[in-house]
């Protein structure tokens, strides 16, 4: 994004790329850069905790294929143990400034 920036070839150049938040600040207020795509850091977390206290009762075991996640809904598994938070988080201008990390 900065390299765009700095070519001024914003508009015809397309940034992509993983990045957090405060580091795609200032591309994204400026209308460089349309959109960041990221997990949802709390939302990780919370799956993550609902996972391991499923696992703790008992109630995710071996082979499953899905797991309840509360607010979450039902987050499915796939490989034996990889489970899926969903659609990422879209910071956008009209958002990323209520996020710092």
């Amino acid at each position: 994004a900065e390299a765009v920036t700095q070519a001024d070839a914003c508009g015809d150049v397309a940034i992509i790329g993983l990045a957090t938040p405060n580091a795609m600040k200032p591309y994204v207020e400026s209308g460089c850069v349309k959109s960041v795509v990221l997990w949802n850091p709390v939302d990780l977390g919370y799956a993550a905790v609902y996972a391991m206290r499923a696992v703790a009762d008992g109630k995710l075991a071996p082979g499953a294929t899905e797991v309840d996640a509360g607010r979450l809904g039902t987050l499915s598994i796939i490989n034996g143990s990889e489970i899926l938070l969903g659609a990422p988080f879209v910071y956008t201008s009209e958002n990323i400034g209520d996020f710092d990390f």
